[in-house]
């Protein structure tokens, strides 16, 4: 966060908004109403808190897996070498 800062100090034209969100600590009503069933608690937790975030922030939500993400970049860069390629 500091280097944003010192960029943004250099630059009189910019500006910067920043959220902090409060703590996050679920209780008892949190899990009756949010937990899916089947749904382990840590998951639960992930998802809403990925929910809040994507909400506020304005941004999307993708369900890709991480091996999706990593075919499409293949798909993109065929000829680059990578830590994750075959």
């Amino acid at each position: 966060m500091y280097s944003h800062m010192i960029l943004i100090a250099t630059n009189p034209y910019c500006s910067m908004t920043m959220l902090e969100f409060p703590d996050f600590v679920p209780n008892e009503y949190f899990w009756k109403n949010h937990q899916r069933e089947g749904e382990d608690k840590w998951k639960t937790y992930a998802r809403c808190v990925r929910d809040i975030m994507a909400k506020e922030g304005n941004l999307g939500v993708s369900d890709l897996t991480i091996e999706d993400k990593f075919n499409y970049k293949k798909l993109l860069y065929p000829n680059k070498k990578g830590k994750h390629s075959d």
